[in-house]
């Protein structure tokens, strides 16, 4: 029988924010709908136009799987919690599950005028996340 680490609930959870927090990273990147029938050649363009949503997305993606990776690591060193911990590692939830919003909208509006406040919500937002919180 395999044994049970006082922190297996508190894993399992957090892996499964890590997973929605990657599958919404997606939602956001398609194809703007046509109305009529649209040629290959507009099929091309449209997607020339969501490259920075893809790229958003990729970078994004890449970040959080760092992050998953580091905080799985983390937790293997952690036999057991405390409520200050645990609102420690709530709060770096918080962040990854934000990242999917700054990083639409960069993907949005990087190649427009608004491209500053998108990157500044972007970035503070992986700063923020990147920020380790001792609970002691």
């Amino acid at each position: 029988m395999s044994e049970s680490k006082e922190t297996s609930r508190l894993e399992a959870f957090c892996d499964g924010v890590f997973a929605i927090a990657l599958t919404l990273l997606i939602i956001d990147v398609k194809i703007p709908r046509q109305k009529r029938s649209i040629l290959t050649a507009d099929f091309w363009l449209a997607l020339k136009h969501i490259i920075p949503s893809i790229f958003a997305f990729i970078l994004s993606f890449i970040i959080i799987l760092i992050t998953w990776v580091n905080h799985h690591n983390s937790l293997k060193l952690v036999n057991k919690s405390s409520s200050a911990f645990i609102y420690a590692n709530g709060f770096m939830l918080l962040t990854v599950v934000f990242i999917p919003f700054p990083s639409s909208l960069m993907g949005e509006y990087i190649l427009t005028d608004h491209a500053a406040p998108a990157v500044v919500l972007y970035n503070s937002t992986l700063a923020l996340a990147g920020n380790k919180l001792d609970p002691v």
